[in-house]
């Protein structure tokens, strides 16, 4: 139960220094929006991004579309969504003060239960990488990406993409007990479920427990951190553990949510 809880930890602080890391890096483009829903048929299943580069040096530029998909513990993986869209242009020099517009149209099912969820891989590579593999002397290996090993990323966007079928329910956010913990580092071992059809930002989140003797106990905020503005994607769900005193814990019988 305890390496259960301390590996959930540290995997909880890897991820966020890994994300501290990225989003210190000085950006050399913008992407905008940052967010956008498609329909999956019809006008809406197109959008427009632009890209936009303010310096005085010309920006390489290289776009696609990937899948979303997070993990319990907050990880997210992002394999190529291959078949689902198609976008245009998706390698391109960006001259300095140019703005440019990036089409991406949805082309995947159209009978969707759900909403699913994508990111907008936008990428600023060496500005000699991207004119040698356009006269086509850099070799290809997949997915028309120039050669793995000769790539040096210089500055990536993720943005948010959500093909949102017409009939969706809204969103249904649960939190349940995974583990009641005891001894030195006592607590729940928390899990947080979006059973519903579209995504949740966990922004006005708050908890309640309710206790044995039927009393109940607001969680303050500040043990609410790490989960608290969590996306919680259609169908996901995420762990989070809540310290509490150890007399506190097997007291607990359930929990009431709000967001």
């Amino acid at each position: 139960m305890k390496s259960r809880l301390f590996a959930h930890l540290a995997r909880r602080a890897f991820h966020i220094v890994g994300l501290c890391a990225v989003v210190c890096i000085l950006s050399a483009f913008t992407l905008q929006p940052i967010s956008q829903s498609f329909s999956p048929s019809g006008a809406d299943s197109s959008r427009v991004f632009q890209v936009h580069n303010p310096g005085s040096q010309p920006v390489a530029m290289r776009l696609e579309m990937l899948e979303r998909v997070v993990d319990e513990d907050g990880t997210e993986s992002n394999p190529a969504a291959r078949g689902s869209f198609t976008v245009f242009p998706t390698q391109f020099i960006l001259e300095p003060g140019q703005r440019r517009n990036i089409r991406v149209r949805y082309t995947g099912p159209e009978n969707l239960e759900h909403e699913h969820s994508y990111r907008l891989l936008a990428e600023q590579l060496p500005v000699d990488l991207l004119e040698s593999d356009a006269d086509g002397s850099q070799e290809s290996e997949d997915n028309g990406r120039p050669g793995q090993g000769a790539i040096q990323v210089m500055f990536r966007y993720l943005a948010s993409v959500f093909v949102v079928p017409p009939n969706a329910s809204g969103p249904e956010a649960q939190a349940s007990i995974l583990e009641q913990v005891s001894g030195d580092h006592s607590g729940l071992l928390l899990r947080f479920e979006n059973s519903g059809g579209r995504h949740v930002i966990l922004t006005n989140l708050e908890l309640e427990l309710r206790l044995d003797d039927g009393s109940r106990r607001r969680v303050e905020a500040s043990a609410l951190e790490g989960i608290k503005g969590v996306n919680l994607l259609a169908g996901s769900s995420r762990t989070h553990f809540l310290p509490l005193d150890a007399d506190l814990v097997e007291r607990v019988r359930d929990l009431g949510l709000s967001y």
